[in-house]
């Protein structure tokens, strides 16, 4: 048997199997073909030729219908039906694919979900559901879509799912809490008054949700007495006020609360007092009043009837009753005689009679504050009376002695005499008037002059009216002020006495002025000379000047020298000057110098010549901006020269050695050229 295998045209990689016993003569052929995939019909033609004519031929056209897809989209969920408080249900499929009607793959696909509902979203392959919360309602559902297109031949297939939410459903709770309170009525009377504190219920939800349920509530009618005005009775219960509360759901409760009526008993024995008939007062002036001063003690007191009743807690007032009472008063003073006396508060105070030969009078009058009309007053009299006691005076007093001036002498520093003066103390005196003293009951005591008091100042004369002395000049001698002599003063008078020094100095000596010289400036360098290579020379620079002393005596002192730094300034290209050190660059030209100048005020100034040798011949090369070539320069003393580097080849006046360098033939063309 012989097979002819040649590949399907349509790109599926499938081949077509062509069996034949020989392939010669007559004969039936077998043609094979795997399953056809695509979805479109696909042929293969196939030629036989004659070997020995093969213009003989024959076409054999082989063709395959398309195979035809059908699915079967099946949805799935972790979770059919989420709880009342929320949650999520997970979407699953399975695609199951068929070729001309036979099963060929069952696959786990991802589903596009599509649906809407209350309460309900979607978000990928998750349904989600939202909790209910309080609000009450049956069970809820939303119809989920899902639909898939990457299929083999990219129809797009579908299916449905229902996800439910379980029904949310309240359950009621009983009354809890609350509380009724009520105060007593009053033993006066009156209606009761019930506080009511509400009770609170709990509603819950399947969705785990909870909230307050609404109480509302109603009472029986309060309770009203009347007064048991003066009636002495117990707290008593009056009766009871019942309280009915009804919450959600048919859920009730009951409270009660006994009402009372307050006990009435008297709750002030003294009420209302108050004075029906007032007294006359009584009054008295107590000891230790006395012409040397002192105090007493006013003593005052009234008594006065006073009605008052009892009073019930039902507020009802009991019959009068009477009784005494010390009354308040007033005490005042309406007489004082001289005003030596004073009152204040019930104590009368009496200040010292002194030297007055008199008799102080006092009255207190006591006054009923509650009626002016019943009064009554008391009175004491004091008499202050004298005897001499002694007499005395006529005494001398003499003060101290004072020192009369006293007046330095000062001998000039230049030398010669003076003379010191001590003049005339003085003392003062008091004779005392002649005095009779008188005593007084007051225990005071009175001075009368019978003979006036007098005074006077007497001169006192020194034991030394004056000194003399003499000094010699102290020259060129530095020196302070000097005592040369000194001699103590005495005034003496009436067993008292003062004393002073007089003294005779000699006048400092010290440095008042100088004289000075002229001012001399030096200035040196070293070295003169600085190579041409560049270096450095050293200035001494400075200034001096003569001083003689002038001193307070005319004398002078011994000459001494004043130095001083004076300021520097420099002329001269390449050279610098810093910290007294002049600096000299390379030299590239001929010999230079500089001038170096110290100058100072008053002072004749002075000059220094530094001098830079020259630089050697050179030969340097520059290039002209632009051309792009190197053309030599010359350079000797101060003159620089410059030519074209072709000027040396073509130049015939030069003539050089085979091996005469490029120098040496620019030298002799610059000798030529100079």
């Amino acid at each position: 048997m012989s097979v002819i295998t040649n590949k399907w045209n349509d790109g599926s990689g499938d081949s077509i199997n062509i069996e034949s016993p020989s392939f010669q003569g007559n004969q039936t052929v077998k043609i094979s073909s795997p399953v056809q995939k695509g979805t479109s019909k696909r042929s293969m033609k196939f030629i036989g030729k004659c070997k020995k004519d093969s213009s003989k031929q024959v076409i054999l056209t082989v063709e395959q219908e398309a195979s035809t897809y059908t699915y079967d989209l099946t949805l799935n969920s972790d979770n059919t039906e989420i709880a009342a408080k929320g949650g999520t249900a997970t979407i699953t499929a399975v695609l199951k694919t068929y070729r001309n009607g036979n099963l060929v793959s069952t696959d786990n696909v991802t589903p596009v979900l599509s649906g809407s509902a209350t309460g309900f979203s979607i978000s990928g392959t998750k349904v989600t559901a939202s909790n209910r919360t309080t609000t009450i309602g049956s069970r809820r559902s939303i119809v989920v879509t899902g639909k898939y297109s990457n299929t083999f031949d990219g129809q797009t297939v579908s299916s449905t799912i229902t996800i439910y939410q379980e029904a949310n459903m309240a359950s009621y709770g009983a009354l809890e809490g609350g509380s009724l309170s009520a105060s007593d009525i009053p033993a006066s009377g009156g209606t009761s008054s019930t506080s009511i504190s509400n009770m609170s219920q709990t509603i819950s939800y399947t969705s785990g949700s909870t909230r307050a349920g609404t109480v509302t509530y109603s009472k029986t009618d309060e309770i009203t007495v009347s007064s048991l005005g003066t009636t002495v009775k117990a707290r008593t219960k009056v009766g009871q006020v019942t309280v009915t509360y009804t919450g959600e759901g048919g859920a009730t409760a009951n409270k009660t609360v006994n009402i009372y009526q307050a006990e009435n008993k008297v709750t002030n024995s003294n009420y209302n007092p108050r004075i029906t008939a007032y007294g006359t007062p009584t009054i008295s002036i107590g000891s230790g009043l006395t012409a040397a001063g002192g105090s007493a003690t006013v003593s005052a007191s009234v008594t006065n009837t006073e009605t008052y009743n009892a009073l019930y807690s039902s507020g009802a007032i009991g019959p009068n009753q009477t009784r005494s009472v010390g009354g308040s008063l007033s005490i005042s003073m309406t007489a004082n005689g001289n005003s030596r006396f004073s009152l204040s508060g019930n104590t009368i105070t009496h200040s010292s009679m002194g030297t007055n030969e008199t008799t102080d009078t006092i009255t207190i009058k006591a006054v009923n504050d509650g009626d002016s009309s019943k009064s009554a007053t008391a009175s004491k009299s004091i008499t202050n009376s004298k005897t001499v006691k002694s007499t005395s005076g006529g005494i001398y007093t003499y003060g101290d002695v004072i020192a009369g001036t006293v007046i330095n002498g000062i001998i000039p520093a230049s030398g010669g005499s003076a003379t010191a003066t001590a003049g005339n103390g003085t003392q003062s005196w008091n004779k005392s008037a002649t005095i009779t003293t008188y005593q007084y009951d007051s225990g005071s005591t009175k001075d009368v002059t019978t003979e006036n008091a007098s005074s006077g100042v007497d001169e006192v004369v020194p034991n030394v009216a004056y000194i003399e002395a003499t000094a010699s000049s102290k020259g060129a001698t530095v020196s302070s002020q000097t005592t040369v002599k000194s001699q103590i003063v005495i005034w003496l008078a009436n067993n008292k006495s003062a004393f002073r020094i007089m003294y005779i100095y000699q006048e400092a000596n010290k440095i008042v002025s100088y004289n000075y010289g002229e001012w001399k400036i030096v200035l040196r360098a070293n070295p003169t000379t600085i190579p041409a290579s560049g270096g450095t020379s050293q200035l001494t620079n400075g200034a001096i000047q003569d001083r003689i002393p002038v001193y307070t005596s005319g004398a002078t002192g011994s000459s001494t020298t004043v130095s001083s730094i004076p300021s520097l300034s420099i002329s001269g290209d390449g050279f610098t000057l810093a910290n007294n050190i002049v600096t000299a660059s390379k030299n590239n030209v001929g010999a230079r110098s500089c001038t170096v100048t110290a100058s100072r005020e008053g002072a004749v100034s002075q000059t220094v010549t530094i001098t830079q040798l020259a630089g050697p011949d050179g030969i340097g090369y520059m290039q002209i901006e632009g051309d792009g070539k190197s053309h030599p320069i010359f350079r000797v003393g101060n003159t620089t020269r410059s030519i074209e580097p072709t000027s040396v080849n073509q130049n015939s006046d030069i003539t050089s050695d085979k091996d005469s360098s490029i120098f040496a033939s620019l030298k002799q063309l610059l000798f030529k050229f100079l």
